[in-house]
């Protein structure tokens, strides 16, 4: 599997189905980097790759002993077990992430699963990175992440009050379902691009998208009737789109927020209400080439 592009099952054992069905959607992020996860379908036969079971449940744990006897001859398991605190749990070394789940810690521990049981080996990095940058202050401590997704390094010109925006000849795309935000940030984009057009649903950008390739496009993360995240792998996947970085519209940056943004393809964070000062400083992000 070395540098492979690959997809690893995930089983679980024990969940409510509405902390299985959060599970589901967020390694469901996972389609934007390597390795790949996705959920378990018994129908289609044969064995998980990873096996989840909520530590906090006795019969889980059981249903996991079973399953791990009945299945011993066939494959080679190493639980992650999941626990609102340390315990004695039913292995040694187990695979443990402690509640509430985090992403990060989640994907981590995948990650360190299907390298050391399944031997996976991640290809080697081979683009430029730039940081991703919240556009609005933002609580940091040690445990914050540094977020570096993979994008090729940008013009190395920079906005100045003397020279033209390095958007000058960029098209941009606004998608909010707010008549405000339709209507206020146009005006604050007249001077970093030459044109500007607006969508109020998730569907209608998908219709604009394939008619016009765009240097930007602006997301609202809480669309009423549309994923977000979703949409935004559909632009990144969109063959006129492979230019176009994607600002996710939002009412708060969280670290976590950071992380399910990144992994969904969001290459920036705009903070609402929008100010103008916010919209320079991203135009110069977005022309500023990735740090050596």
């Amino acid at each position: 599997m070395n540098g492979e592009s690959s997809t690893f099952t995930i089983g679980v054992i024990g969940f409510e189905k509405d902390e299985s069905r959060v599970l589901k959607r967020v390694v469901g992020l996972s389609e934007h980097r390597q390795p790949t996860f996705g959920p378990f379908n018994k129908e289609r036969g044969g064995l998980p790759h990873v096996v989840m079971v909520n530590a906090d449940r006795q019969d889980a744990i059981e249903k996991w002993s079973q399953f791990r006897r009945a299945n011993a001859h066939r494959a080679s398991f190493a639980p992650i077990f999941v626990s609102r605190q340390p315990k004695d749990l039913p292995c040694p070394d187990p695979y443990v992430l402690y509640r509430p789940i985090l992403t990060t810690q989640l994907f981590s521990v995948l990650d360190k699963v299907v390298t050391e049981v399944h031997g996976y080996r991640p290809a080697a990095a081979t683009q430029a990175t730039e940081s991703l940058v919240a556009l609005t202050p933002t609580t940091a401590g040690p445990d914050a992440p540094k977020i570096t997704p993979e994008r090729p390094a940008r013009s190395s010109k920079k906005i100045n009050s003397g020279g033209p925006s390095p958007m000058a000849a960029a098209a941009a795309l606004v998608v909010d379902d707010s008549l405000s935000i339709r209507t206020e940030l146009p005006g604050m984009l007249a001077s970093i691009v030459s044109r500007v057009d607006v969508a109020d649903t998730g569907e209608r950008a998908l219709e604009m998208i394939d008619t016009c390739p765009y240097s930007v496009i602006f997301l609202d993360a809480m669309l009423p009737d549309d994923d977000a995240y979703e949409i935004c792998g559909r632009i990144k996947k969109h063959p006129l789109q492979q230019k176009a970085s994607v600002v996710m519209l939002t009412s708060g940056v969280s670290p976590a927020a950071q992380v399910m943004g990144m992994l969904a393809g969001f290459d920036k964070f705009l903070a609402k209400p929008i100010r103008r000062d916010g919209i320079s400083e991203l135009a110069a992000e977005l022309g500023r080439p990735a740090a050596i």
